[in-house]
């Protein structure tokens, strides 16, 4: 079911009716005004803890890379180490069969 609210009514300002007028403000005014101050304050140390969570979380990260990047640089250095020396030991062996043949 659709409603529909006359153009008439939709645009009619809120009647706020006789209400009492305080000279330094309405008291839930000063209120309101608290709590926002309040909820201000929160949301800032919110945001702070927030930031210190994500740098905590970056450096973690970057350690972790650290270590994955070391780890592949090690693993890198023995398996270029095992061909090179079998590498090596092929034309040497080569020459002294060909020199104990001759």
């Amino acid at each position: 079911m659709v409603h529909i609210i006359p153009l008439s009514v939709a645009q009619r300002r809120l009647d706020t009716g006789n209400g009492m007028q305080y000279p330094q403000g309405s008291p839930i005014g000063g209120a309101m005004q608290g709590l926002g101050d309040h909820l201000s304050a929160v949301a800032e140390r919110y945001q702070q803890m927030k930031e210190q969570q994500e740098a905590f979380d970056a450096e973690l990260a970057r350690r972790r890379f650290d270590g994955e990047i070391a780890q592949a640089e090690d693993e890198a250095r023995r398996r270029t180490r095992r061909p090179m020396a079998a590498a090596c030991m092929r034309p040497c062996m080569a020459r002294s069969i060909r020199t104990m043949a001759e």
